[in-house]
């Protein structure tokens, strides 16, 4: 629609409006149709402030709706001010929503504030923390519906051996799980609250390795010497403890660390293929992950996983998920089977705050929630 002239002046095929009914026709079968369009609006732009035939704003100014405006923006947090025409006495004057590192965290939390916020993912804090930070502030949890990635480079050395990798993932996950403690291994790309989660034993059981498998995969891995690194961000994260015990594990000679100031920087390195190991995680939505499977392994669409969206073979094992449990199984096995992309645990997103009352509850049925989803101001 953006290349048509005059774009905004009529509707795409399939969708006709007469007066508030709207009518969508699919020129093929969807499953679940209505969900994408019901996901929720973050604005709705007036006509009058859109100039049909150009696609561009016209309004100085776009009008507002709802308690609060976005007053600043950046990377890590957004500030938001009470417009001067709310009605709701009891909200609070402004509110800021930050993302901090657990370093950040722990250094700020002498000095939050009752109007702050703070979002994280549990994966990124080293164990004994969150329960600190527990003691210290309400803390709420969405469900654990979303998953961490060990992804390894086939480019790199002995890991262009299917076994190598199995092996390699097989000892992270251990690595893992005795540093979290708290936080279950897992192999499942699907979660527990969708169709096809398979537990990391079923997953282990038909991906074996044979003792001489492992001893010729070990010798390989000895002999290399693997670029590695993390963004500075990251620098504790559990993922890169993991990492380093894995080294010890499996006797491997690293690189010294490649570090890069942004996640970005560090995420271009590893589509290089100048990193052997990338950190990485998403998460599904519950009415429709096979729509979010194919979103995520787009060819093209996200360059870390170019060696794992080029595969014709997962595609065609995506392209047949549908409503039976054993497609999504078989999309789970595969890429357990060629970890490439190696899921290790399955993470919550966390929200807390110092002023208990600005916390609302979190709704469960989002795996990202929005900042003004979680507040309460009433």
């Amino acid at each position: 629609m953006g290349k048509t002239a005059d774009a905004l002046k009529k509707f795409p095929k399939g969708i006709t409006v007469s007066d508030n009914i709207v009518r969508i026709q699919f020129a093929s079968d969807v499953d679940h149709p209505l969900f994408r369009f019901c996901l929720e609006l973050f604005s709705i732009i007036p006509q009058r402030c859109v100039d049909p035939r150009t696609n561009k704003l016209i309004c100085a100014k776009i009008p507002e709706s709802g308690l609060y405006k976005i007053a600043d923006q950046g990377q890590k947090q957004i500030k938001f001010l009470k417009r001067s025409d709310a009605n709701e006495q009891s909200a609070p004057d402004q509110i800021s929503f930050e993302y901090k590192t657990p370093a950040e965290l722990v250094a700020d939390l002498t000095t939050l504030d009752d109007a702050t916020v703070i979002a994280g993912n549990e994966s990124f804090f080293a164990p004994g923390i969150l329960h600190d930070l527990e003691g210290k502030l309400s803390v709420k949890y969405t469900p654990a519906a979303r998953f961490s990635v060990l992804q390894i480079n086939q480019s790199v050395g002995p890991f262009k051996d299917k076994k190598c990798r199995q092996l390699f993932s097989k000892i992270f996950r251990t690595s893992y799980q005795e540093i979290a403690k708290d936080s279950p291994a897992e192999g499942s790309v699907f979660t527990k609250i969708l169709p096809g989660y398979l537990s990391l034993k079923d997953l282990e059981t038909e991906n074996s390795l044979s003792t001489s498998e492992v001893q010729a995969c070990k010798a390989k891995l000895a002999k290399e010497l693997f670029p590695w690194g993390y963004a500075e961000p990251e620098r504790d994260a559990i993922f890169f403890q993991a990492l380093k015990r894995t080294f010890e594990v499996l006797d491997i000679k690293a690189s010294s660390p490649v570090i890069k100031s942004t996640r970005k920087e560090f995420s271009d390195l590893f589509a290089e293929g100048k990193l052997a190991f990338f950190n990485a995680g998403s998460g599904f939505w519950a009415l429709d992950p096979a729509g979010d499977m194919k979103m995520l392994l787009t060819p093209n669409l996200h360059k870390p996983l170019k060696h794992v969206s080029d595969d014709e073979k997962l595609q065609s094992l995506i392209a047949q998920l549908s409503s039976s449990s054993s497609n999504y199984a078989k999309v789970n096995r595969y890429l357990f089977e060629e970890a490439r992309f190696n899921v290790y645990t399955h993470v919550r997103r966390f929200f807390a705050a110092k002023n208990k009352k600005l916390l609302g509850d979190v709704p469960f049925a989002i795996t990202s929630p929005a900042p003004w989803q979680v507040f309460k101001v009433n």
